[in-house]
């Protein structure tokens, strides 16, 4: 039987077993199960298709409670390289973490920068369109509204994985300003209405909510239709509190990572 709580304060908890990966001492324990899992199975140990040993097989190789495992196998989950089938067990569904567009944010340049190793790939369109509900309601515009709307997919580097699918709507006025056709890839279209008309955000609305992938997304996304992903909507305005761009971006869950750092005030 598993040891009920954390091997630190359990006097006949199981000691874990020889040849496991080192515990960083900083890491929780069900991190530190979770990472030799990952490394296992990406090692050929648990095939894909494979069931992963039982919790108490688990709990005995690390030395941990139930509870860990579980913690341990929740987070493999998450990372979809398990799946849990009622009175099958855990299967093993792939051998490699998710590529993950992550957003390391400390400023608005961060979090509306380019993430590094991606670059803007399969542009689908760039034109003058009146826009409507649902997209209307996303960015705060009427129903109606003309807009100049850039549709494309930021990718790897190497163009192997789609990370975000990116509706910009840009004030038809400013986007008359700005030289879509020569404009460079590696720039985002908030940099590119700087340059070419050095209006500049003075304040960023940011919303994040989950959605559904309609059929559209899901092709472009290379994804299920219907399947999870997350909605982020950051509205962009100057100093005379002019909403002159907004980018909608859905991510499939698994690819997208938000790492948020704050600085707390003097006395706060």
């Amino acid at each position: 039987m598993c040891p009920s709580t954390e091997p630190a304060s359990t006097r006949n908890a199981p000691a874990p077993a020889a040849g496991l990966d080192p515990r960083d001492p900083a890491d929780p324990l069900y991190q530190w199960v979770s990472k030799s899992l990952e490394r296992a199975i990406a090692d050929g140990e648990h095939p894909i298709g494979e069931k992963l040993p039982t919790e108490t097989e688990l709990c005995y190789r690390y030395g941990v409670s139930r509870h860990t495992v579980r913690e341990a196998v929740r987070r493999l989950s998450d990372l979809g390289m398990v799946r849990s089938k009622a009175g099958v067990g855990t299967i093993v569904t792939s051998n490699l973490p998710p590529v993950v567009l992550a957003y390391r944010s400390t400023s608005d340049n961060d979090l509306l920068g380019q993430p590094r190793d991606t670059t803007h790939r399969d542009y689908e369109s760039s034109e003058l369109v009146a826009i409507e509900n649902p997209a209307a309601q996303l960015i705060g515009s009427e129903p109606g509204t003309k807009w100049h709307r850039l549709v494309c997919t930021r990718r790897t580097d190497d163009g192997d994985v789609p990370l975000c699918r990116l509706d910009h709507y840009v004030e038809p006025e400013i986007a008359a300003r700005v030289e879509w056709p020569t404009f460079d890839r590696n720039m985002t279209v908030r940099q590119l209405i700087r340059r070419d008309t050095g209006i500049q955000s003075d304040r960023i609305d940011v919303r994040i909510s989950a959605h559904t992938v309609n059929q559209q997304e899901a092709e472009l996304l290379e994804v299920s239709p219907g399947s999870s992903t997350l909605l982020m909507v950051r509205r962009m305005f100057d100093k005379n509190d002019l909403n002159f761009v907004s980018v909608v971006s859905v991510h499939p869950e698994h690819r997208f990572a938000l790492d948020l750092q704050f600085h707390t005030e003097t006395g706060a």
